[in-house]
Order: C-alpha cells, then sequence, then structure tokens
C-alpha cells in the first residue's frame, strides 16, 4: 500500500475497511480499538502500531498503543465501548461476506479484486487501466464525482455497487460469525502421501500440509505440529510435506526445488529446518551454502537446480493441493480432512483424540 500511495499519489485513496476473521479472538477488539482511534484523527498512526504488533493485541496492549499516538485515553474506551463503533466494525465484516471474501487480505479497485498478498505489478495492472478508464469517461464530460461509480456499476454483480458506493445494508454476516468451521471438516479429500517427503510409518493419522519455505505464517506451525507427530510417535503417525510454493514469493519456488534435491540425496529435513530457520535468506547462493553444510553431493545438487528436476513434482503436488482446495499456506490436512482447528498441539491433539480416534 506504502508503495502505491508514493507510486500513484494522489490519483488513488486506500480505504481501510474492517473485516476480522472469526477465530481469531483479539481481531474484533482490535478493530474496534482502531476505528474509536480513527474517531481522534489517528486511524493510521494506531494501524501501524497493530500491524507492527500482531501477537500483542490484548485489552493493556491496545491501551498501550492509544496512549503511544497520544488519543484522549478516557474518550477512546468510550468510543470503542460505544454500538456505533461495533456496528461499524460489523457492517464492514458483513460487506466483505456479501462480496465474497473468505479469506484475508482482500482488496477491491474500483470494484475488482485481488486475493492475497500480491506483488505491486499485479495492483499497478488494474490500477492503470482504472486510470485510463476515468480518464476516457471525463473526456466525455462525465463529472469526476461520478466516475467511481460509473465504472464500477457491473463489478462484482452491481454488488459493489450497492453495498460500496450507495452504501446499502449487505445481509447479515451474524451467521457466518456463528458457525465457524469444524475443526476438522467431515468430508475426506484423496490426500496420496506418493512420493513427498514422510516422517514416520504410522497410517492411522496422517498429518499432510502445503507449505512455502517464503511463508511466516507456515513457519509458525513447524514447532507445533512436529510436537504432535512426537505425541503419538512415528509408528501411528506420519507427518506429510507438500509444495506450494506462493507466486509472490520470489524465493518460494528456487527453495521448494532445494528441498527436493537434497531429499534425493537423503536430507529432505535437515534442509527443511534450515529453510525455515532462515526465511529471509533463500537466495541461490544461500541455498548452495545450507547444501554444502549439509554435505551434499554438490554437483548434483547444482544440477538438479539447473536443469529443473524437481519442477514437476512440485506443480503436481500443487495440482493436488488445489483440487482437494488449497489456496493458501499453510493448510493442513488430516487423514485427508481439512484441519481448521486451535494452532497448538493441545488443541490439534484434542481434536485427533476426539474425530481421529474416537477417544472421549
Amino acid at each position: 500500500m506504502a508503495e502505491i500511495e508514493k507510486k500513484y499519489k494522489e490519483e488513488v485513496r486506500v480505504v481501510f475497511m474492517h473485516s476480522p476473521m472469526p477465530g481469531h479472538k483479539d481481531a474484533v477488539p482490535a478493530a474496534r480499538a482502531s476505528q474509536a482511534a480513527h474517531l481522534q484523527g489517528k486511524f493510521w498512526e494506531y494501524h501501524d502500531l497493530l500491524w507492527e504488533n500482531t501477537k500483542a493485541l490484548k485489552a493493556a496492549d491496545l491501551e498501550g498503543y492509544a496512549k503511544t499516538v497520544g488519543l484522549d485515553i478516557e474518550k477512546w474506551k468510550k468510543d470503542m465501548a460505544s454500538k456505533e463503533v461495533a456496528a461499524l466494525v460489523d457492517r464492514n465484516f458483513a460487506v466483505a461476506t456479501a462480496l465474497g471474501h473468505t479469506g484475508r487480505p482482500a482488496f477491491m479497485i474500483n470494484g475488482e479484486e485481488i486475493k492475497g498478498a500480491q506483488p505491486l505489478d499485479k495492483f499497478s495492472e488494474i490500477i492503470d487501466r482504472q486510470i485510463a478508464l476515468a480518464d476516457k469517461l471525463i473526456s466525455k464530460d462525465v463529472p469526476p464525482e461520478k466516475v467511481h461509480a460509473i465504472a464500477t456499476r457491473k463489478a462484482s454483480d452491481g454488488k459493489y455497487l450497492r453495498y460500496i458506493i450507495n452504501g446499502k445494508t449487505p445481509p447479515s454476516s451474524k451467521k457466518a460469525e456463528q458457525k465457524p468451521k469444524p475443526p476438522l471438516e467431515k468430508r475426506a479429500m484423496p490426500v496420496e502421501i506418493g512420493i513427498s517427503p514422510r516422517l514416520g510409518e504410522g497410517n492411522e493419522i496422517v498429518i499432510t500440509k502445503w507449505s512455502d519455505f517464503e511463508c511466516g505464517y507456515c513457519a509458525r506451525v513447524i514447532p507445533w505440529l512436529d510436537e504432535v507427530y512426537e505425541h503419538y510417535g512415528p509408528e501411528k503417525a506420519s507427518l506429510v510435506f507438500k509444495q506450494f510454493p506462493l507466486g509472490f514469493h520470489k524465493q518460494a519456488q528456487i527453495a521448494a526445488e532445494a528441498t527436493l534435491a537434497a531429499k534425493a540425496q537423503g536430507k529432505f529435513w535437515e534442509m527443511y529446518h534450515k529453510l525455515f530457520e532462515n526465511q529471509k535468506a533463500l537466495k541461490r547462493t544461500d541455498l548452495e551454502r545450507y547444501a554444502l553444510e549439509l554435505e551434499l553431493d554438490m554437483t548434483r545438487f547444482n544440477k538438479e537446480l539447473d536443469d529443473g528436476t524437481w519442477k514437476s513434482q512440485i506443480e503436481a503436488e500443487m495440482a493436488e493441493g488445489k483440487k482437494a482446495g488449497v489456496r493458501g499456506t499453510p493448510s493442513i490436512f488430516i487423514n485427508g480432512r481439512r484441519y481448521n482447528g486451535p494452532r497448538d498441539a493441545k488443541g490439534m491433539i484434542k481434536v485427533i483424540d476426539e474425530q481421529i480416534l474416537g477417544k472421549k
């Protein structure tokens, strides 16, 4: 967003809409807190502090940030707890739901949707097209204040015009909030282990993870997934890794290939841990350094990277993931059933015990 504002200056206006995801316990209070800051003209300052401290969003943290940006604390507390602020946040979420946004972040550029974190070029492509359309409309004597509505009247089947521009009330999102996804979906997908890297020999509990080596969230799940695997042991459980390098992560593809080249020499999991421990250093020279540290045959390792030996396996695993409904990383399945439950070992073990092993 900062790059867009710098590149386009006054040609683009950035509007933030709250869309706290169900299941993120601190998301709604943080949204309301930032909106209360907005009422004192300090939204963006407060917004930046929240993003810099996403692991510290408890009540005391939120109040600390309010003090940092110089808010009137009593007014901020009153506004944060008000029905008006709660209603605005709820409406924003309802608009996102009505527009079909199931993931975050989601962007709309004059009604054209961009899903997830994408490179600047992806945004620029749409922005440039919309600016050209606006210029064309203005050249035909369309008043500037009406350009947005005219340019977007058909976007999202007219929903963008209805809810964003005209401010109509969207369908209530309460049902979606009250019915979060089950911790483990009932339907099992045909997830095959195949030649994918596998820890353990157990077939009673098979945990499959589609992942990206540049994805910060993917790194965070490693400790508790390892703990779950160790809890059940290799005779009962297996941990399977599937490649899903995202296009906007520049080094993710070559990193994925490097791990499979390491697997060919019996060192996948060693390379796996090195890459997740060094996500800021995944260039070719870094990968070669890690391969040396693991005492791999460097001639073979480099040749396989140069020849793209493992690209077809990565493509196959991504295609398998997409067929199973994988859209982002990490995506975790247990015995072919998508896992939406707690992101910690204790919570996952409880789900497995109750829904896979039938324990009470």
